[in-house]
């Protein structure tokens, strides 16, 4: 299986990729991925170059890809995400005052169906911009598209998106799956980062560059707490301070 791990920095997310980088790298290596670096043209909205981005690999023959925005660092690294991804396109819900609301921060791809609804979401977008009809969360960008390409409207008050969808009449086929939590927490989820989390995601941070910062600090010493654990003094106490950003 050809498989990749994705991401780009322009601008400000240049010196955040800094952070999250190693974190990729080192994960890429564990499981076979191949780590592309992509250098989309200059753009106000930057984050739409994502989707010709994922469409083109795929069209050159990668099974998989796994796109991980630059404001997230990978904590965990004993499981590839391909095992908890069985669909065309995986990613993680977050039940936020929104709805329940695909986050596409991390997206797991597989060819053939998973090009299809990076190809409608880019026409999706194509159509409303030449109809002036912008989407009313405008700061989702590409994630508007895909929720509308999924079936669902991003417009809506409380957005929720079907897992299926009709090819002919009285049948239906996995579309898209939820990824475990874990993958991907966000601060506005009601169950918050969870002591299993796989990822940090700074979205939302005041500071993502510090908050990213001491995520890799405390899960690199938190490594080092467990790989020692079986040699410290029986019965002793550890403390372990953590930090929560919002």
């Amino acid at each position: 299986m050809r498989k990749a791990i994705v991401t780009f920095g322009v601008g400000e997310s240049r010196r955040l990729l800094d952070v999250s980088l190693p974190t990729f790298r080192r994960y890429a290596d564990r499981h076979g991925y191949e780590l592309i670096i992509g250098e989309p043209p200059p753009s106000p909205d930057v984050s739409w170059r994502k989707l010709p981005l994922l469409i083109d690999l795929l069209r050159e023959g990668y099974d998989a890809l796994v796109w991980i925005d630059a404001d997230i660092v990978v904590l965990s690294y004993d499981r590839d995400i391909l095992d908890d991804s069985p669909h065309p396109l995986g990613l993680v819900v977050h039940q936020v005052p929104e709805g329940s609301v695909p986050n596409c921060g991390l997206m797991v791809l597989r060819w053939p169906l998973g090009i299809v609804p990076l190809v409608q979401a880019q026409a999706i977008a194509e159509t409303r911009q030449k109809s002036g009809r912008p989407f009313r969360r405008s700061a989702w960008w590409e994630q508007a598209a895909i929720i509308e390409a999924l079936g669902g409207d991003p417009d809506a008050d409380l957005v929720t998106v079907p897992s299926h969808f009709q090819l002919v009449t009285g049948t239906e086929t996995t579309r898209w799956g939820r990824l475990p939590y874990e993958w991907n927490p966000h601060p506005h989820d009601w169950r918050g980062y969870p002591t299993n989390a796989r990822c940090f995601h700074a979205t939302m941070s005041a500071d993502r560059y510090e908050a990213m910062t001491m995520a890799v600090k405390f899960a690199e010493r938190e490594e080092r707490w467990r790989a020692t654990s079986s040699t410290r003094v029986p019965g002793a106490i550890v403390a372990a301070a953590t930090s929560t950003t919002s």
